[in-house]
Parts: structure tokens; sequence; C-alpha cells
């Protein structure tokens, strides 16, 4: 079976610094595309590391949606 990989790639604005981001296929959950099949919306697991009791930390499972509102993703 074939495994897809992206870079996704985003621009600074208002300041802010650009950024990529690898992201393995087997991690998108889904998405969706408007009426021209531009993506307006995706849906990734991801894991981070978070804060657990004084000292710990642990990882935890999340999934984090990407919303297209014309030319502004958030």
């Amino acid at each position: 079976m074939e495994r897809l990989s992206f870079i996704a790639m985003d621009a600074a604005v208002d300041g802010g610094r650009s950024y990529a981001y690898h992201l393995s296929g087997d991690n998108i959950l889904g998405y969706r595309l408007d009426e021209d099949d531009r993506l307006i919306e995706i849906r990734i697991q991801e894991k981070g590391v978070v804060a657990h009791g004084q000292w710990g930390e642990k990882e935890v499972s999340r999934v984090r949606v990407f919303l297209r509102y014309g030319d502004v993703v958030t």
C-alpha cells in the first residue's frame, strides 16, 4: 500500500511568521471540497505533549480542523 505524505505551507499575515507543517496521509481524518473542487475543510489527527501533574508530561491525541472562508484559513 502506498503511503502519502504532504507538506502544508502558510504565508505570513499581519506580521506573523510563515511556517511549514508535515502531514502524513495516515493522519487525515476527512476533508470537504466546495463546488469548484477547492479544499475548504480538512480534519487531521495529531499528537501533542501536555503537562501532567506537577512535573510530568503525557502524550495526548487530538483532532485539528482547518476551515477556509474565502482567502482566510482558520
